[in-house]
């Protein structure tokens, strides 16, 4: 996933991320990090990690992505939806 922001900092910004599982058996794992945006640059990438199976997926899972406590920002939106698809065949 990629966390942007608006314009570019003159100093390193700094943000906590987390993933937020549910369900009974969520295709993500639990993520808590912090996430650095270098001075300079707009944007960070980070992952989530995927859990992989082979059972097949009745429709796409939906969970949420949290960005909270930034240093040197302000969080304009701190939620975001990371849907994953099934690519195992019917």
């Amino acid at each position: 996933m990629t966390l942007a922001l608006s314009r570019k900092s003159t100093v390193p910004v700094t943000v906590n991320v987390q993933s937020i599982t549910s369900g009974a058996a969520p295709v993500i794992a639990q993520v808590a990090r912090r996430v650095v945006v270098p001075a300079g640059a707009t944007s960070a990438s980070f992952e989530v990690p995927l859990a992989g199976d082979t059972a097949v997926a009745a429709a796409a899972q939906s969970y949420q992505v949290v960005a909270s406590a930034p240093e040197n920002a302000e969080i304009g939106d701190g939620f975001a939806r990371l849907v994953v698809t099934d690519d195992d065949a019917a």
